[in-house]
């Protein structure tokens, strides 16, 4: 073998070896991915507020909607945490259901039941919310949805504490979680 051989072979070598050196560590790789996929810059307020007259909770990312429930009765009860406008990696729609017989808005990322509700239940398909997360990923929390059947009403939480306590107190039933949410600040 020649000496220029030689050298290319170890020139090469040592490219390759500069390369691997080089290329991202896997937890580095993985560290990026999870910043693709956990974009909360997109990221918008869900709000919440509820009419006693109604017992009808109501949430939106709208605030000016929110706002403007106060003239039918409802209050503002705060946010909730965040949720998104539009699609993003992980993310499915969150639906919006309104039943005007019983004054209920029931949320849901689950369209056969959406349709369902429509068919059966008298919903009727006011759009979506936003969109959500349906597992528990890039540090989101549960959003708990509860239901009393008694007044018709869907109420939610991300507050696992007090979801136990309108169980207990007020007679709704935890009926699991709707989605998964990006939690206050």
């Amino acid at each position: 073998m020649s000496l220029k051989s030689i050298i290319c072979i170890a020139v090469g070598a040592c490219t390759a070896m500069t390369a691997v050196l080089a290329a991202p560590a896997v937890s580095e790789l993985s560290s990026r991915l999870r910043q693709a996929v956990c974009d909360t810059s997109h990221a918008a307020p869900f709000w919440g507020s509820y009419s006693s007259a109604r017992t009808d909770h109501f949430y939106s990312t709208d605030y000016a909607q929110v706002n403007n429930s106060v003239a039918d009765g409802y209050e503002i009860r705060g946010r909730l945490g965040f949720i998104f406008r539009s699609p993003v990696a992980s993310s499915s729609i969150f639906l919006r259901l309104y039943n005007p017989d019983n004054y209920d808005h029931f949320y849901t990322t689950n369209s056969t039941r959406a349709d369902t509700d429509i068919t059966n239940q008298g919903y009727v398909d006011t759009g979506y919310v936003g969109y959500v997360y349906t597992s528990d990923v890039c540090g989101s929390v549960p959003l708990y949805q509860l239901y009393k059947a008694s007044i018709t009403d869907h109420y939610y939480t991300t507050n696992k504490s007090e979801a136990d306590l309108v169980v207990k107190d007020d007679g709704y039933v935890l009926q699991g979680v709707a989605a998964y949410i990006l939690p206050n600040l």
